[in-house]
């Protein structure tokens, strides 16, 4: 091992690759910790967030000279730009060892593992601690390493899975070793109070159409003791000097009495702390949110996905509306804040089910609500049926999780998700000034962005004629400026390196979103190995 205080050089780099900037993930940290405390040295980099374009970030990590490099594929859009750091380490450094994982990787292992030495399948931090024992002595020709995949003789190899990790025996994130400064998240209904993310467990339990986690966690949930978790916000306030955190739990209050014996224990000890958590609909109790807001909590978030019933069940969501409402009046008796997630572009969605869900919307009336576009995500149901019932416009990975749509289902063809996504969000916001006050204090970029559509749909409203017509009409052009002003080159956002500058990863071989229904067929197929290999023993997946 390289001794950290004796010269640049150190055992492991893990590296964010370029892109779109990130915001506090938990994934490399909680890697990097992992390494420390088994006693190597190791360094982490974030391309995104020190802007590093890809040659710039291959200089920043040979200046390292590292034994084994890790790249990690936060989301499905930074599948191109990671390949095409790959390789050009694989130029630059030719003895290293390299090593690649995230969601991403987990569900195309065979897309990657060409262009490095092994990946990582699922959580990471066991399965990387073995493989620096492994690869201590050099490259093998052969892994043994259980929880891993790799390519030999033009075939993907995978090893024996790996259980996964008990999260009590795992160190807290190494926050130290990521460029902070860089940072900036906030609670949700307070935009000046900085805040870190915190995870007290990992997993869900549900089956939704849109979402690939039940795959990763093998429907399972872990926790962490309550005892570690106020031992590690108790760290984080002395070390970091936070106060705010943002609980990253899939299903925050999935446990009840895990949630009041955390919540008391914070009250006890006084820690004076804000947070925001997410859960589902009916999962909530006036006793829980009376104690969880004396504990510090501000507001809580929901996804609702659609005003729909029956895309509910299409998706799989396994809620019903009535409960979204009584959920939200809930959180309201309480005094905290609530927001509500949406979804357009279902596989099912038509106009009327999206009306549908802007009418439904108003009705439940949440603080705060998003909408965004249901993207086919590798590993996930809703791409199965893409490819049945859509088309997948996207021609690279990099526009997967963007913007735009990457995908419009059989119910939308002919319309703009983007327009609808917006219009919707707009919609929403502009029916009364209280909303559009709210809106603005929240959002004032977006709100000055979107002030003519928002006085479009005020105006509206008033003469009663709330919701859109015809999505297609020209008159809701006005919504969103964003558009104009890109095409003005005059858009205040910060402007990120692109990896396809160099051409590296935009025009690989073949195209990852598009293409025919034979092609994505051969490889979405591959995942079905996946997905038998994960599925709990005894569970039946189900078809709509």
């Amino acid at each position: 091992m390289n001794v950290e205080t004796g010269g640049s050089a150190v055992d492991v780099v893990l590296v964010y690759p370029p892109g779109r900037r990130l915001d506090y993930q938990l994934s490399l940290p909680s890697l990097a910790a992992v390494v420390r405390e088994a006693g190597y040295s190791v360094k982490i980099i974030d391309a995104t967030a020190e802007d590093l374009d890809l040659l710039a970030c291959c200089e920043r990590v040979q200046a390292h000279g590292p034994r084994i490099i890790g790249v990690s594929i936060p989301f499905t859009n930074f599948a191109d730009s990671a390949v095409a750091l790959l390789e050009q380490l694989r130029k630059d450094q030719p003895d290293a060892i390299l090593l690649c994982g995230g969601v991403h990787v987990t569900l195309l292992p065979e897309e990657i593992a060409p262009h490095c030495d092994a990946v990582v399948l699922g959580d990471g931090e066991e399965t990387l601690l073995d493989l620096l024992n492994e690869v201590d002595g050099g490259r093998p020709s052969e892994f043994s390493t259980k929880g891993i995949a790799y390519w030999k003789d033009g075939r993907i190899v995978r090893t024996e899975q790996r259980p996964l990790p008990d999260l009590n025996v795992l160190p807290p994130p190494a926050w130290d070793l990521v460029p902070l400064q860089y940072y900036h998240m906030t609670l949700p209904f307070d935009a000046k109070r900085r805040a870190m993310p915190i995870a007290g467990s990992r997993g869900c339990p549900y089956s939704c159409t849109y979402c690939c986690n039940w795959i990763l966690s093998r429907k399972r949930v872990r926790f962490k003791d309550v005892d570690k978790l106020i031992d590690e916000i108790r760290s984080y306030k002395t070390r970091y000097g936070v106060d705010a955190f943002l609980f990253r739990d899939e299903v925050f209050t999935l446990k009840r009495s895990r949630v009041m014996e955390l919540c008391e224990r914070i009250i006890k000890e006084d820690l004076n702390i804000r947070w925001w958590c997410q859960t589902r609909a009916g999962l909530v109790d006036d006793e829980m949110l009376n104690v969880m807001k004396r504990a510090g909590c501000t507001s809580i978030s929901i996804g609702v996905e659609s005003g729909s019933e029956e895309i509910l069940r299409s998706i799989k969501k396994a809620i019903k509306l009535d409960a979204v409402k009584d959920t939200l009046e809930r959180i309201r008796k309480a005094g905290l804040g609530s927001y509500a997630g949406f979804m357009v572009g279902h596989d099912r969605d038509t106009p009327e089910t999206i009306l549908e869900t802007m009418k439904r919307a108003d009705e439940l009336d949440p603080d705060y609500l998003s909408y965004s576009i249901a993207t086919p995500y590798p590993g996930t149901e809703l791409r199965e049926r893409a490819l049945e019932t859509g088309e997948i416009t996207a021609r690279t990975w990099a526009e997967y999780g963007q913007a735009g749509a990457t995908y419009v289902p059989a119910g939308l063809k002919g319309y703009d998700l983007r327009r609808i996504q917006v219009l919707a969000t707009v919609n929403f916001f502009g029916q009364s000034l209280r909303r559009i006050s709210r809106y603005a204090r929240r959002y004032p970029l977006h709100a000055l962005i979107h002030a003519p559509g928002l006085a479009l749909m005020y105006v509206r409203s008033k003469i009663g004629k709330p919701y859109p017509v015809d999505f297609n009409s020209r008159w809701y052009a006005v919504a969103d400026l964003l558009p104009i002003i890109r095409s003005l080159k005059v858009n205040g956002r910060r402007k990120h390196p692109r990896v396809d500058r160099e051409q590296a990863a935009a025009e690989r071989s073949a195209p990852q979103g598009g293409g025919s229904l034979k092609q994505h067929r051969a490889k979405d197929a591959r995942l079905g190995e996946l997905r038998q290999h994960d599925r709990p023993r005894g569970s039946v997946r189900r078809r709509v």
